[in-house]
């Protein structure tokens, strides 16, 4: 008897960017740039326009993070129609407690990478070399406001524009869709 095997397509896997890319987060005091790479960003973006929280640091430092809109709803989807991974050239004791505030259950990101999982690619900027995490490519895609960290793999890539503060910003849909 001859039996028909299909198999399950895996699921894709969308690997976020944290940075600019689901929040933007501002530092109130003089080490802001230690904690995520460096890359041209607004001055001081703080805004009651877009939902936002306020974090103290392990070290003291304080932090506004705005949210980019329709976050929370993205993250929903996320969870149920993809494996979803964090990739942050960001520090862990700048992004773990951020993470932890958007994802307080820890149901969404299903892996969680910081910057010693990055490539540095000199002058302060890291690439995300996903070949390094993934055995297979063809079932993943990053999604990063910075070109630096799609040089590696270009084509498994989606670039978004950057978010500071705009309560318009409707870029989190579009990525879903």
């Amino acid at each position: 008897k001859y039996k028909e095997s299909k198999k399950k397509t895996k699921k894709l896997t969308v690997v976020l960017d944290l940075d600019e890319t689901l929040v933007h987060s501002t530092f109130h005091g003089p080490a802001g740039n230690m904690y995520r790479q460096t890359e041209r960003r607004k001055k001081n973006v703080t805004s009651n326009r877009v939902q936002s929280f306020r974090l103290r640091l392990e070290d003291g430092d304080e932090v506004t993070v705005n949210k980019r809109p329709h976050l929370k709803e993205f993250l929903m989807a996320m969870r149920d129609e993809f494996e979803c991974h964090v990739f942050t050239a960001a520090l862990p004791c700048y992004a773990r407690p951020v993470l932890n505030m958007i994802d307080p259950k820890n149901v969404i990101f299903k892996k969680r990478m910081y910057r010693d999982s990055c490539t540095p690619s000199g002058m302060g900027t890291f690439a995300k070399d996903l070949t390094r995490h993934y055995k297979d490519l063809s079932r993943v895609v990053l999604v990063d406001n910075n070109p630096i960290s799609l040089m590696k793999q270009p084509s498994n890539g989606l670039l978004v524009p950057s978010f500071f503060d705009d309560p318009k910003d409707d870029v989190l849909p579009t990525v879903l869709d």
